[in-house]
């Protein structure tokens, strides 16, 4: 799908926006229960993948 180095500097160089945040917040509110943590803590990526 993608190397990951190369998804590991995206992921550095384009934090979550307001609007993804939001979007997070209302998925979780309205339908799904639960939240997308690389959203809530985008620093779990490099964590978890690095």
């Amino acid at each position: 799908m993608g190397r990951l180095s190369v998804l590991l500097a995206w992921n550095a160089g384009d934090p979550p926006s307001p609007f993804e945040m939001r979007r997070n917040d209302r998925i979780f509110e309205t339908w799904q229960g639960n939240r997308n943590p690389f959203i809530d803590h985008p620093e779990w990526a490099e964590a978890v993948f690095g």
